[in-house]
């Protein structure tokens, strides 16, 4: 996948191919496929900018992975900046809430209803009669994580149902009727809504890498003003916890979400890679509130001059960031300026792109197609993924046409 960037700001994100390793699949044999693909389309190494990884060791291996390969061919005046995937990284925070005492039970127990149509209809149907908020429950995927969300806070908002329900089969569970159970599934329920919500941000394609880590910054802060909460007995911010504290019968201490929220703000620290890189991100987002001698000397004099032109600073304000350095910004004053945006705007925020295409190659290449050629993957995959709309009426204006004889 590739991203570039013009003059005029238009970015291009795109599948450019797809090379298939049949052999070993070392960061030696990766870095020669690269090599030999960026051959074929004429794409000099010397305008990689940037490298979005999965974190993958043979990608990311130092001395024989693809980033230590590449960064030793020196083709560079600078090297491209390398990061792990802003949504993967994430992803691998999230999983530090191992809640399991909660999640296992909430899993098994959806499963037990659906698992049979009759036990299925006969809920579907007491819920009905009830006139319930909801008029089923949702199954869970660990795959698709998001999904857990959803599932937590239709079964909260079930419980009771449920309960009756598997009491009714049987299946007496103590766990529905605990309050300190009750009080965890409030909380999972919170915190993965909000996890979601993160989620869903950094998702989508043409997303600058700036704007996806304003969310992360943004998402770290909320986590310490929550800790901060959660330790004084506010919930605030967990709207089922909430309610569950301000119902008479429950007592709910906060305290120990707020000890798992610290661990959660621990895990996020995986980002501070991305400090290094803070600087430029500040920049590129805002170079008006940038302090000059934090900033690399190329760029130090530049700032300064920005900084003082009050006119730009109001287009600033007033227009969308490609749009200020694209119609606004002069590029014969500012080379600097400008070069940088450019670079930054070049750069991938995640492997959003990827992880679609994946998707469609598991439909693509299925069982009832085993022998389908690399070439012909590629190309099926290329219509399935490319953003670029075909020209039909020229592509059919240059075949002959088959005439009666």
């Amino acid at each position: 996948m590739v991203r570039g960037i013009d003059d005029q700001f238009s970015i291009t994100e795109d599948f450019l191919t797809m090379s298939s390793l049949h052999g070993t699949t070392t960061g030696q044999d990766i870095f020669d496929n690269l090599l030999k693909e960026l051959k074929d389309f004429n794409l000099p190494l010397e305008k990689l900018s940037g490298i979005c990884t999965d974190g993958a060791p043979a990608i990311t291996g130092e001395h024989t992975g693809l980033i230590g390969l590449l960064l030793k061919s020196r083709v560079w005046n600078v090297p491209p900046i390398v990061y792990h995937c802003i949504i993967h990284q994430e992803n691998l925070g999230a999983q530090h809430l191992k809640m399991g005492h909660v999640m296992e039970l909430v899993v098994s127990t959806v499963n037990y209803i659906r698992a049979r149509a009759l036990r299925h209809r006969q809920f579907k149907e007491m819920l009905k009669e009830i006139e319930a908020e909801f008029q089923d429950v949702t199954y869970y995927c660990k795959v698709r994580w998001l999904s857990s969300a959803k599932t937590l806070r239709r079964f909260l908002s079930l419980l009771d149902p449920i309960n009756t329900f598997m009491r009714g089969k049987g299946r007496n569970q103590e766990e529905f009727r605990n309050v300190a159970w009750i009080n965890d599934l409030a909380f999972l329920a919170d915190i993965t809504e909000h996890m979601a919500d993160l989620n869903r941000k950094l998702q989508g394609k043409q997303q600058h890498v700036s704007s996806l880590w304003s969310h992360i910054t943004a998402f770290r802060c909320k986590l310490n003003l929550w800790v901060g909460q959660l330790q004084n007995g506010n919930c605030t911010h967990f709207k089922s916890l909430l309610e569950r504290q301000q119902s008479v019968e429950n007592h709910v201490s906060a305290e120990p979400y707020a000890k798992l929220l610290t661990g959660l703000a621990a895990e996020f620290g995986r980002f501070a890679q991305f400090d290094g890189t803070c600087t430029h991100i500040n920049i590129f987002e805002d170079p008006f509130s940038v302090d000059a001698e934090e900033a690399p000397a190329p760029l130090q004099m530049e700032l300064i001059d920005i900084q003082a032109d009050k006119r730009l600073s109001q287009h600033h304000n007033s227009h969308e960031l490609v749009e200020f350095y694209r119609d606004f910004l002069p590029k014969q004053r500012f080379p600097g300026l400008y070069k940088h945006a450019l670079l930054m705007g070049s750069l991938f925020g995640s492997t959003y792109l990827c992880e679609q295409f994946f998707s469609r190659m598991k439909h693509t290449k299925n069982k009832y197609r085993t022998t389908i050629t690399d070439e012909h993957l590629t190309q099926q995959l290329r219509l399935a993924s490319s953003a670029t709309q075909p020209d039909i009426d020229r592509i059919v204006r240059e075949k002959q046409c088959q005439v009666s004889h």
